[in-house]
Parts: structure tokens; sequence; C-alpha cells
């Protein structure tokens, strides 16, 4: 069976039974051909061992799962969180009536579903900032980065990488644990023509999907601390479209039943009742696909593709990574499984629910008023809805009733609020996380109350941050390997603008990892946003904030767009810095903010290579350039009047501040003696160049020496040693 022709052949031939199953899966033998003579293929009995070698990990995964009880669990956080109760016929939808009689009436208070919602919210409500890292500081370095933050909004935003890692952050609490995937669809994007054999060809694209647990099957023999040599991830396909593929195993494909151990785990989380018959009459069918990355053992890499119990690809490795990544916030002790704080909720909601039915069915049967009926009465009641405001007895002697005593309902009340609490205290929300803020009196509080709430779920707020940000660099190393042709993407931006962007593979091949940041915990509540925007909004001239910044700080959370500018004038300041040290000039404007520039510019001159002189005795290039560009910014700050910082949002220099605070001189011959000069015509101050480069040389009256050179006491600038 010939299914890749792209690795290498071994030398000699290995022994199933005394070989690792994932360098065994990398043997080829020799099948020249006459179009090619150094081709191979795999041969049957490779196929088969590691077909069952996948189909032997999965389906212990599965009892191992099963006889440790997460696979209940599973089940139970499935029906719970979504209305349903995990054991009896309870729904939040609906009333339902049992007992012999119908005695008992009862629904559900979902709190479990409540809470893990909240506990969403304070968590992935708010998008973490994130910025790509380069292994070069260069100019060009600087631009591949910017090039990639681009890149990682495009596919938080339009590739739903965010909304992804919002179910993964969901999966996380249900199951223990939530996975992202970040794999390369070969066959998605725009045509780009046929290839030898007549097959449409696709410059592909990224895909980003969230996987529960069930679907990623691993070693279940790891600890905590080890790492994932391979993964075995299920997978949904149209049967029809695979058929296509692979013509070779048409009729396989259509036919095959694809059920596993894994697959009766998975129908007792799905709440539609899917059945054996529908799987295999339906157009879907569930592929398990193989992923381990290059090692030592097996240095190219397998990868393979299972479909019930045969091999239907099987290559070396697709990624240099497993291309799936978990998101855990705390795992049980001696496993790599995960475990969730939300399971300890399940028999409190169920105990809850059990005392909510008792109160219902106690008004329902003595609450009501009794209606004595005498016989051969001609009352008629058959228009009475099915939960009937009394009870009706029929008979000719009035018998003796039973009413409803108050205190009866008390301890049922009582214990039902005790449940409450508990949920509550054990999920770690409060009373303003669930949107009642009537307790507190000020925005302070209100902060104050939610930032605890969300130091209480930190695990899960670092899991869902380190699982998205290996998630977008796992998407950085995708576009770098597969986007070879240039595309444009549209990129919406920290400050929600819409933008178009070109981009192709060499614009990030500098890129070696994604810095994430979570937002401080004041920032992930509204209370906490108002609060930040009231005091950025008071802040004074430090800070220059618009009504239209304000109003998106107190709504979004995000300072991108006070900070925008500082944080794209500290990324200019850093490249100046690097064409300065190789010799090459840079501009002056007056819009720049000169005191950041000669302090950042400065740390090039702390260098003790760049400062020793050449052999000859002259300086570098590297500071007579840098101690150029230094004093046309120490010009430009001298020629700023106080108006114009203001505009910008600068300090102005004190000496420029007191002499526009100075009192202006009496007119000549009003008081005074003369002042020099007097009777001639004032020399006109020419304007600040706002916006336009700063003149250099003479014509700005600069000496033509460096800070250090004799003639710099010619200016009214201290000389610098």
């Amino acid at each position: 069976m010939q299914l890749a022709t792209s690795a290498p052949q071994r030398a000699q031939r290995p022994d199933p039974g005394k070989t690792y199953w994932l360098a065994l899966a990398a043997y080829r033998e020799p099948a020249p051909t006459p179009e090619d003579p150094e081709a191979v293929e795999i041969p049957q009995y490779v196929s088969d061992a590691v077909a069952a070698q996948m189909l032997r990990r999965i389906n212990a995964y599965a009892e191992r799962m099963r006889s440790s009880g997460r696979a209940d669990v599973w089940r139970r956080m499935s029906r719970l969180q979504f209305s349903r109760d995990s054991d009896s016929g309870l729904r939040a939808t609906d009333v339902t009536q049992g007992g012999e009689k119908g005695e008992m009436i009862g629904t559900r208070a979902n709190l479990l579903g409540r809470y893990s919602r909240a506990v969403s919210v304070m968590v992935a409500g708010s998008r973490p900032s994130f910025s790509a890292r380069s292994i070069a500081s260069s100019a060009e370095a600087v631009a591949q980065v910017n090039a990639c933050n681009a890149l990682l909004d495009f596919v938080l935003t339009k590739k739903k990488g965010e909304q992804q890692g919002k179910r993964a952050e969901l999966f996380m609490q249900l199951y223990g644990e939530g996975w992202l995937s970040a794999t390369w669809d070969e066959r998605a994007g725009k045509p780009l023509g046929q290839d030898a054999q007549g097959r449409q060809r696709y410059d592909g694209d990224i895909r980003i999907t969230a996987k529960r647990p069930d679907e990623v099957v691993r070693d279940i023999d790891l600890d905590e601390t080890s790492e994932h040599e391979w993964l075995i991830v299920a997978r949904q396909v149209n049967r029809w479209k695979l058929a296509q593929q692979h013509p070779q195993l048409a009729d396989y494909i259509r036919e095959t039943d694809t059920r596993t151990e894994l697959e009766t785990i998975r129908d007792n989380l799905r709440l539609d009742g899917l059945s054996d018959g529908r799987r295999r009459n339906g157009d879907t069918v569930t592929v398990y696909e193989l992923f381990s990355p290059p090692s030592i053992l097996v240095p190219e890499g397998v990868y393979a593709m299972l479909l019930g119990s045969k091999l239907i690809a099987l290559d070396k490795a697709l990624y240099d990574d497993l291309a799936h990544y978990e998101m855990i916030a705390e795992y049980e002790p001696g496993t790599k499984n995960g475990h969730s704080f939300l399971w300890d909720l399940c028999g409190l909601q169920q105990c809850s629910d059990s005392v909510l039915t008792a109160i219902i069915s106690t008004i329902e049967n003595y609450g009501k008023p009794v209606l004595f009926i005498p016989e051969g009465s001609m009352l008629n009641t058959d228009k009475s809805t099915q939960m009937k405001a009394f009870h009706e007895v029929r008979g000719t002697v009035k018998p003796e009733f039973v009413s409803l005593d108050p205190g009866i309902l008390q301890p049922l009340m009582a214990a039902r609020q005790s449940y409450q609490d508990d949920l509550t205290m054990i999920a770690g929300v409060n009373d303003t996380v669930m949107g009642d803020a009537s307790k507190s009196q000020s925005g302070e509080a209100l902060a104050t109350l939610s930032a605890l709430a969300q130091q209480s779920v930190s695990s899960l707020q670092g899991a869902y941050v380190d699982g998205l940000g290996d998630m977008m660099f796992g998407s950085t190393l995708r576009f770098r390997r597969f986007a070879t042709e240039e595309r444009i993407i549209q990129v919406t931006g920290n400050t929600y603008t819409s933008d178009v962007a070109k981009f192709k593979a060499a614009d990030i091949a500098s890129i070696d990892g994604i810095d994430m940041q979570l937002d401080a915990a004041i920032m992930r509540s509204s209370a906490g946003r108002k609060e930040v925007a009231d005091k950025l909004w008071q802040a004074g001239p430090g800070v220059v904030i618009t009504a239209e910044q304000y109003l998106e700080v107190q709504s979004t959370g995000r300072l991108e767009p006070i900070t925008k500018k500082p944080s794209s004038a500290q990324k200019l300041i850093e490249a100046e810095n690097e064409r300065l040290r190789e010799g090459k000039q840079c501009m002056v404007f007056d819009t720049d903010d000169d005191r950041a520039h000669i302090a950042e510019h400065s740390t090039n001159l702390d260098d003790p290579d760049l400062r020793m002189p050449n052999e000859d005795g002259t300086q570098k290039p590297g500071v007579m350039v840098t101690n150029e560009h230094i004093q046309q910014h120490m010009q430009a700050l001298l020629r700023k009047t106080p108006d114009i910082c203001a505009a910008l949002g600068q300090q102005p220099l004190p000496s420029v501040m007191m002499a526009a605070m100075a009192p202006p001189a009496p007119p000549p011959g009003q008081g005074g003696d003369a002042q020099p000069g007097e009777g001639e015509q004032p020399a006109q101050e020419s304007p600040p160049n706002v916006g336009g480069p700063v003149p250099t040389g003479a014509g700005a009256g600069l000496p033509p020496t460096g800070i250090g050179g004799a003639d710099v006491a010619a200016t009214e600038m201290p000389a610098t040693a």
C-alpha cells in the first residue's frame, strides 16, 4: 500500500514486536519506478501495525477514563451545565410531575450554569494583551513584530481564534481541561490551479478549533511533569469528501463503522440522543489523527490518519510541534489529567434542586384551598388548568382537612439557602460578579469586590492565557511554513478599527514567541474600568484623552486607545537607535517627544565599544550621528512653547515655562530706564515648525561638531562630556 513517498528508507527491516511503534511508522521500503527510481512505499505490515497501535491506545484511554470515574463526571457536568439533572428527569426548562399520583412537582434552578458563566466572564471576558517577540532587535525585526501582531489579530478575530479560546475555557471548567488546535487546511483559501493529477490546488488557510478531553487521546501513564510525545486527536469529517480525497479507499470510507470505545463516552456527553444507526447512515465520520513531531527517535516525526481499523494516511510529521495546546488549570496528582473546581458543585446543585422540588410539592399539595362539592351538585370544573388553584373533594360528608403549617417550609427554605451559600463560596463568586450591586455603596467598593473574585480564579486565568498564547504562536508557525503566496488579511486592531494588510511568510521569519499579559483585575470589571477611565480623564496635562477614548476605555477596558501613541513612539525610538548605531541619519520633528528621544538615544553612547575611537583617533560614525541627532532634539525642545507642549501632551522646559510666565517689559518711555537696543526693531521669532523636520547644520544654529566637541559652548546648551 503506497501511502507516502517522502520519508527516507531504512537500511534494515524492523521487527514490529521489538520496534518502537512511532519508529516503525517511519520505516519505508524501496519501490523504484521508471519515472522515479528513488521512490519508496509503506509495507502493508507497517500500516497494519501502526493502525493496531493507535486503536489500542484509543481504547485504553477510554477504559481509563471510564474506570477512574472521569467519564461519568464529564457526563454529569454536561447535563447540569445545560439545564438538565444528571440522574433524575428534572429540567430547568419545564416543570416535572412525578410520584404515584403526580404529587411530586419540581424543576431546577440552574445555579451551577450561572456560576460557570460568571467565571467565564472573569476569565475570558477581556482579550489579553499580546505582542510578538523577535530573536533580533534590528529595524527589520521591529517591522516583523508589527506584521506578526497584525496577523495574530487576524487569527483571533477573523479566524475565530478568540471565540474558540473561550470554548476551550468552558471545556476546562466542565471537563477539567480544554485544548486548542492550530492546523493548516490545505484545501481552504483561494484556488491556485490544478496539480499533476488534475486536482484543484489552494493556497490554504489556518484552522483554529477547540477540543474536549474526550477528543484528545494521550499517553495515560504520563505524570504532570512529563511532556507529550504524541497525541491522537478525533475530528469529524465528511465521508464523501474523504472518499474523494482517497479514491483507492473510497468504498471502505463510505461503508465503514467508525465506532470505538471512546465514541460511547462521547455519546454520553451529547444531549440529542445520537444513535449508532444515525452515525452509520450519516454524512459525518470520525477520524483519528496522530501527531508526533520530530524527535531523537523519529527525526522526521509521524503523521497518520485512522478510520475505523485502517490507516488512510501515513507520512512524516506535518508540523514541528503537536499543533494542539492544552488549557489546564490544575493537574490531578501523578497524572496528566486536569481537574476543575466546579466539579465540587455537582452534589450541592442536586441537593438544592431536591429541596426546591420539596418546597414546590409542599406548597402545591398543602398550600391551596379545598373546594368541597356535595353529591348532586352541578358545579362544573372541567375548564380548570392542570395545576388548579384549589383541590376538589366530592362526597356526601364533608371531610376533615389538614391545612399547611407555614412552619413546615422554614427548614426547607433554610436548607436551600445554605446550599446556595455553599455553592457561591466554592465557586468563588460574590454578589457583585453575579450582577447584584445593591449591597455596595461606591464604584471603588464594587471594583474591589470584583478584583477579589477574580483572584479566586487566577489559575483558570493563567491557563487560559497560556493556552491562547501557545495557539497564537502555533498559528505563526503555520503561516511561516505554509503561507508561501502573498495574501491580504483584514485587521481589526486593538482600537476596533478595520484595515487591510499584505502578508507573506517572510514577514515573520524572525518571530520566536508570543508575549501574553492579562490585564489587571480592576480592568476586567465594569466598575474598575469606570474608575480608571475617570482618573485618566482627570489626570491633567500629562495625559491627553478625548471623549471617544474615555468611552472606549470604560466600555472595553482596553488602554490601547490612550497608550497607542506612547507605544508607537517607543517603537520609533528603538528603530532610530538601530539606525543611529549604524551611522545613519534620522529626521527630527517638532511633534516628537524630545525628552524621551534624548534619554533613549543617549543609551547608544553607554556602549563602551561604540565610545572607543577608531585606530586613527577619529570617532565612530555611530557616535557622531547620535551626538548630532540628540542636539537636534535639544534644539527642538528649546523651541517648543508651552501651548505647543500642551497640545502634544508634553511638559515644556522649566526655563521656557518661566519665560512665558514673566510679566511683559513696559513700553518705551513708560517707567524704568531705557533698555539696551531701545529704538531698534525687535527680531521676529519664527513659529515652531510643527509636524515638519527640524533643519540641521548651520541653518539650525547648531555647532558643526558633536556633543563632545569644543564648539558646543557656542550654544546655550550644557556641554556633555
